[in-house]
């Protein structure tokens, strides 16, 4: 629980700064919070610390919705926050986009929120730029 408290102190602290620009971001920044002391709260499912201290970012996607009939897509937003220099403090959290299509014998719907651990930089910068690590 410890190990994410870093996260949960950026997100409060940049809850001001981003009331400015708009509610959107302030409320993605408190449900992440939210989302990481659900699951850090649950022995069953909490991140292992070896994990997380050898992570470069942590990434939440709130809400990822998935539909398909034959063809689908997914989409969600999330916040990412990435240590300085792979391995510095937590800094200031980026707001992203993930989305994707599928094909195949498909049919329904879900949503579901999860964390992402970003072990390297150039993993981060792929999923902040919208490309995929070659």
């Amino acid at each position: 629980m410890k190990a994410l408290l870093p996260f949960a102190m950026v997100a409060a602290m940049c809850t001001a700064a981003f009331a400015a620009e708009g509610g959107k971001e302030v409320e993605r920044l408190q449900k992440s919070a939210e989302v990481i002391n659900e699951i850090m709260g649950t022995p069953e499912k909490r991140i292992p610390k070896d994990l997380l201290d050898k992570a470069v970012c942590l990434g939440v996607v709130l809400s990822e919705k998935k539909l398909a009939l034959g063809i689908g897509g997914s989409y969600g937003r999330g916040c990412l926050v990435c240590r300085r220099g792979g391995t510095g403090v937590w800094g200031a959290p980026w707001m992203f986009m993930i989305t994707g299509p599928s094909m195949g014998f498909q049919i329904g719907g879900q949503a579901t929120d999860f964390v992402l651990a970003v072990m390297n930089a150039k993993g981060a910068q792929s999923l902040v730029k919208g490309k995929r690590p070659s």
